[in-house]
């Protein structure tokens, strides 16, 4: 039974409870709307949720965002939570720290480029980005590994507001101190 509860225990804090919501622009401000100048968004180990607007409605029709993942770190999922109304969206991802405008010029400067249906809330869009790739190039895996810096553009060229959330899955490393291996260890003796 002590076996029982402490790997219980240590699976408890192995994965975080809550999500952390990275990015809000309802709380936290407009996402950029420039190529150039993607919002860095600052990923924790777990459940990171962004949530934003886009629409072709005063310039807002793409939300550019950036992040880091550090080495032996991996973006395991990028999953749909929202996404209203379902009209058809596009989100594109590309390795660097700037983005692109989504044109035929550029498609082949995106890792892989997707159409977003409303149909797609609830499923892992990484997935989609590797059997539904409407750019040049698709991603071969549905991961995103690091060291690496990576941008993805979210457009809605209809002229209307599309409320989205995603939330990635940031994998990596989880740091143990030496003398908590030996604490497991004397577990099984």
């Amino acid at each position: 039974m002590r076996t029982l509860s402490t790997i219980l225990a240590l699976v408890m804090f192995a994965f975080p409870v809550h999500a952390v919501v990275v990015w809000d622009e309802a709380v936290n401000g407009e996402l950029s709307h420039a190529f150039a100048t993607p919002t860095l968004l600052n990923l924790v180990v777990g459940s990171n949720v962004l949530k934003g607007q886009v629409g072709n409605v005063d310039g807002k029709a793409r939300d550019y965002i950036r992040f880091v993942i550090p080495a032996g770190h991996v973006v395991t999922s990028m999953n749909l939570l929202v996404y209203t109304p379902g009209d058809i969206g596009f989100a594109a991802i590309n390795d660097g720290i700037h983005s692109f405008f989504p044109s035929f010029d550029t498609s082949a400067f995106y890792i892989s480029g997707i159409h977003i249906f409303g149909s797609d809330v609830g499923t892992d869009l990484m997935d989609r980005f590797v059997d539904r790739s409407v750019t040049a190039d698709s991603m071969g895996d549905s991961e995103l590994p690091g060291p690496a810096p990576y941008c993805i553009v979210i457009q809605q060229t209809a002229a209307q507001l599309t409320t989205y959330s995603f939330e990635f899955i940031l994998t990596g490393p989880v740091a143990v101190e030496a003398s908590t291996w030996g604490k497991v260890k004397a577990l099984y003796r």
